[in-house]
């Protein structure tokens, strides 16, 4: 007698992919549950609720690694379509289905039998194909799979992270920067320990301009992984983009002081101390300065003085925050004397080359278009302000 094999993960969930919302689906993987209590109440609230849709969202709560959420579901359809045969009998160790061409049916098999998949052959299933072609993770029913892959990590065995580490790589990151950022946003919720994809989910978010998200992913991080320099980093250019200068400067510190060896035999790591202070002296010449400028034109020319002392305590041999200091101190006209043509021209020149590279990396307009002759100096030196933010981001 010829026995039928067995459906394969993706085959029992490709058509559960195919029905799902998006939302859904990355609501099941990264383990939204109030997500998912609302589309469960609101499918409830429908005309729509029935046996079948009880299991499919049953099918959701296992994939979010909430499987006694998904069972109350299947005993559910059961109670509202009992003559449909989703539950044989009650001492039945959940057997197949007499007749698996019925679609509640079909359903309550994919359920029980994706619930008992061994967890090895869960992750192999999800392997092979992003092994073949990377950007396969952003395909709905592998994110599925995903989910129950992390369900079931504790019996692997290795860990998982690093595995995933290795599969979503710089490479893919740079080629597909929205795919990466989809596939880290979603598993920083589902693995809140996981130090690389909280570092690479906040830094794509800061990239796309998404700062409230990256701050909340910030204020997530644990003590553990405050340890790392580059979190640091991010921190301090979501301060910059939001204008708190000084803040960003003591990030950038920081950054720095994680990258000292804290035992003999670690490394050095040179290179990147260098593009922190290359960042942080980017933003004390650029955005710090303007800030200053803003600060004077205002009135402020106590906060002026702070900040501009502190800039200068970082970067003593730059010329023109000395002279703007001096110009600021009590006794001299700040409005008259604080222009351009005070600042050496060569400074100047290379602080205006240094814009312009960077304005042609990001793709905008450099220098901004200016504002018309009705709106006020304050506005102007704000619009400068945020473009000046946005060029040092991508520094």
């Amino acid at each position: 007698m010829n026995v039928a094999a067995s459906p394969q993960p993706l085959e029992l969930l490709q058509p559960l992919a195919e029905r799902f919302d998006d939302m859904w689906i990355t609501a099941a993987l990264a383990r939204r549950c109030e997500t998912l209590d609302q589309i469960e109440a609101e499918q409830r609230a429908s005309r729509k609720w029935s046996a079948a849709t009880a299991l499919q969202i049953a099918h959701l709560w296992l994939v979010a690694g909430m499987p006694a959420h998904g069972d109350d579901l299947v005993l559910e359809a059961h109670q509202l379509e009992p003559q449909a045969g989703v539950i044989p009998n009650w001492w039945g160790m959940w057997p197949q289905a007499a007749s698996p061409a019925e679609p509640l049916q079909q359903l309550a098999n994919s359920y029980v039998q994706l619930r008992h998949l061994p967890p090895l052959e869960t992750w192999r299933a999800w392997l092979e194909p992003v092994q073949v072609d990377r950007r396969c993770i952003d395909e709905p029913a592998l994110r599925l799979l995903l989910g129950l892959v992390i369900h079931g990590r504790g019996q692997l065995p290795g860990a998982l992270e690093p595995a995933l580490e290795q599969l979503v790589g710089e490479e893919l990151i740079a080629a597909e920067p929205a795919l990466a950022w989809r596939f880290f946003d979603a598993l920083c919720e589902r693995l809140p320990q996981w130090g690389y994809g909280r570092l690479k989910a906040a830094d794509l978010s800061l990239q796309r301009g998404q700062l409230a998200q990256c701050r909340q992913l910030l204020n997530g991080a644990s003590d553990a992984q405050w340890q790392l320099a580059w979190l640091h980093d991010i921190a301090a250019r979501l301060a910059l983009a939001e204008g708190e200068v000084e803040t960003a400067l003591a990030g950038w510190q920081r950054a720095i002081e994680r990258c000292q060896p804290s035992e003999p035999n670690q490394e050095q790591q040179p290179q990147v101390v260098e593009l922190f202070r290359q960042r942080a002296r980017e933003a004390r010449r650029g955005p710090g300065v303007l800030k200053a400028r803003s600060l004077l034109n205002r009135g402020e020319q106590a906060e002026a003085i702070a900040l501009l002392e502190l800039l200068l305590q970082q970067d003593p041999q730059w010329q023109p925050l000395r002279s703007l200091l001096e110009q600021a101190r009590p006794g001299t006209n700040t409005r008259a004397r604080v222009t351009p043509s005070s600042e050496p021209a060569a400074d100047l020149e290379r602080l205006e080359q240094r814009l312009h590279q960077l304005a042609e990396r990001a793709g905008i307009a450099w220098p901004p278009e200016q504002l018309p002759p009705e709106r006020d100096a304050t506005a102007a030196e704000q619009q400068l302000q945020q473009a000046l933010a946005r060029l040092a981001l991508l520094a």
